[in-house]
């Protein structure tokens, strides 16, 4: 389980570097929906920066912990008030956000002992692993991250 666990910190750590990369461009770029009824790139960090928060707080501590989950929120509700929350901010602002709460994720993932990443666990319907579960998590990630450097390269 080591490599997943190592291939999970090198993929959530490679996203830091993408979102720092955001930061030489202009305010009036990163706040520019990426296509007509898409978000802009703050908008798609800050609602990424829900999710980590999501993660760090009600996922990890209770999955260590072999507790029952809270129940899941509605994912329209924190995608929008994240949203709107990072268009509130300068765009720096939110992409130290980012790299700060992205990197305590890492130490999360980073500390999970590694009895716990073949332990199956149940999210609503599915049954998952640890492994399972942040890569899911990476893919979500990484279709994000391929949106904004599309619309970057139209640029």
């Amino acid at each position: 389980m080591q490599h997943s666990k190592g291939k999970i910190v090198a993929c959530y750590s490679e996203s830091i570097q993408h979102a720092n990369k955001y930061a030489s461009f202009s305010k009036e770029l990163l706040q520019q929906p990426i296509a007509q009824g898409k978000w802009s790139i703050v908008e798609i960090i800050g609602h990424l920066i829900a999710w980590d928060e999501f993660v760090i707080n009600k996922r990890v501590p209770f999955l260590i912990n072999g507790k029952s989950l809270p129940a899941s929120p509605s994912v329209e509700k924190i995608n929008k008030h994240a949203a709107q929350t990072a268009l509130n901010k300068p765009p720096h602002e939110v992409l130290e956000e980012f790299t700060s709460i992205r990197s305590r994720l890492i130490e999360q993932i980073e500390a999970i002992r590694e009895d716990c990443w073949v332990k199956e666990f149940k999210i609503n319907d599915s049954l998952l692993t640890w492994t399972s579960y942040f890569l899911g998590l990476i893919q979500h990630d990484e279709h994000h991250f391929k949106q904004c450097a599309d619309f970057l390269n139209k640029k």
